[in-house]
């Protein structure tokens, strides 16, 4: 039963995880907040990806990331600085 090409294809398990999409965060202070996720694979073989997380402008998202950045963040209209952390 089944086709042989589905089974050459589940032998693959050419499988990957979805590489953009919306996601929602719970943080203590500012409540659940919904962020666009974009994951974006780094060249080589190092199986690492460099994930962005980003709000719609104006939405609750982004106030509550200004609300995270500081007291003071949006007092000149610049945007709050980026964090990085790299994991393996």
């Amino acid at each position: 039963m089944g086709s042989g090409r589905f089974r050459r294809l589940w032998a693959r398990a050419d499988v990957r995880a979805r590489a953009h999409g919306r996601k929602a965060y719970r943080h203590p202070l500012v409540g659940l907040r919904e962020l666009h996720r974009e994951n974006l694979a780094l060249p080589g073989a190092s199986g690492m990806e460099l994930l962005v997380l980003s709000a719609a402008p104006g939405g609750p998202a982004e106030d509550g990331l200004r609300l995270l950045a500081g007291p003071g963040a949006d007092s000149d209209g610049s945007r709050p600085a980026v964090k990085t952390q790299v994991r393996g």
